[in-house]
């Protein structure tokens, strides 16, 4: 992760950007593109968001003149990024200390999720031989190529600017699933077979890829 702490901008001076426009709560509404709160005691205008493979947070405290951006290079790193404003909020205005908790309870969810994770997924011979059938290139129209290559007993996707190796993720009625295994993915996003085309889905939540097979 990567965080910056500046002078609150110029930009951000603009009060009809982040003018409440949908009451939330009692303590928070939403303007345009940015969150109006208050969180404990202070204004707080923020947003940040979740895309394939990285998590951002930017917010501000306009009565302060404080701004931080958070850019990470790993999905769905909310945990991490509320326990780093907190600590932000500890060191500049003495609020409670909780950070420590929030990122050791932040932890312990990841490994229990890691575990679980990897008793669904399987690498042993007799699961993944299956993915022979799948070997060779594919390509998308907005990601680029990408290849299923085999090196031993080991499977791997590789695509234009990353590659991960590959388990099985069998589900509940017996479909199969690609797993992404290598960090930073760690079996978050994975590729469904597309039984009748060979093609392969990649679901990244809001977004849907289909690689067609060459």
């Amino acid at each position: 992760p990567r965080s910056t702490l500046f002078p609150y901008t110029t930009l951000f001076r603009s009060r009809s950007r982040w003018r409440g426009g949908i009451k939330i709560n009692d303590k928070a509404e939403y303007g345009l593109g940015l969150l109006n709160t208050e969180e404990q005691g202070l204004q707080v205008i923020s947003h940040g968001g979740n895309t394939f493979g990285f998590t951002s947070d930017l917010f501000f405290l306009p009565e302060q003149d404080v701004g931080v951006v958070v850019l990470t290079n790993l999905r769905m790193a909310n945990a991490f990024l509320g326990a780093l404003r907190q600590c932000i909020f500890e060191l500049l205005f003495d609020a409670e200390r909780k950070s420590d908790q929030w990122i050791a309870a932040a932890a312990k969810s990841h490994h229990d999720e890691a575990e679980r994770k990897r008793e669904r997924i399987k690498f042993d011979s007799a699961s993944i031989a299956w993915i022979d059938d799948f070997l060779g290139d594919y390509r998308s129209e907005e990601l680029g190529p990408a290849r299923i290559t085999k090196n031993g007993d080991q499977f791997r996707a590789e695509f234009e600017s990353w590659s991960t190796d590959l388990g099985v993720e069998i589900q509940p009625d017996d479909a199969r699933l690609l797993a992404f295994t290598s960090p930073p993915w760690n079996g978050a996003p994975r590729l469904q077979i597309m039984s009748e085309t060979g093609d392969l889905l990649l679901d990244a939540g809001q977004d849907k890829y289909t690689f067609h097979r060459a």
